[in-house]
């Protein structure tokens, strides 16, 4: 984390870099444990990478699947994420699962998909 005075205005940057949508709501879910002086609030803005394309995308405008038979890079359930709801879409045809908007994604749905692991 970065603090930076900007004219006399203080802000802060934080960048959190993970390898799993997962692991990104473990965190906005439990942020206390990981960082101290913030709260979910003084977030500006989160990003994911769509699972086909690579591309950032604002993760409250994401679409995420669950129970896909995808699996995460710990060969944990995954919650892939798509810029779009057609790419969602074809992912469940070939993959299952069902779309989960941003603000669908609780603390009881992240649990279980911990596949064991108490991070």
């Amino acid at each position: 984390m970065d603090v930076i005075d900007m004219a006399g205005k203080v802000g802060f940057a934080y960048l959190m870099f993970s390898i799993s949508p997962v692991d990104l709501f473990r965190f906005l879910n439990n942020m206390v444990v990981f960082d101290k002086q913030h709260k979910p609030a003084d977030i500006g803005a989160i990003y994911v990478a769509d699972y086909s394309t690579k591309a950032w995308v604002d993760a409250k405008k994401a679409f995420f699947v669950i129970g896909s038979k995808t699996l995460g890079p710990m060969n944990d359930p995954n919650l892939p994420a798509f810029t779009t709801r057609e790419a969602a879409d074809a992912h469940i045809k070939a993959q299952g699962g069902k779309v989960l908007l941003f603000g669908e994604v609780t603390r009881e749905i992240v649990k279980g998909l911990s596949g064991g692991h108490n991070h």
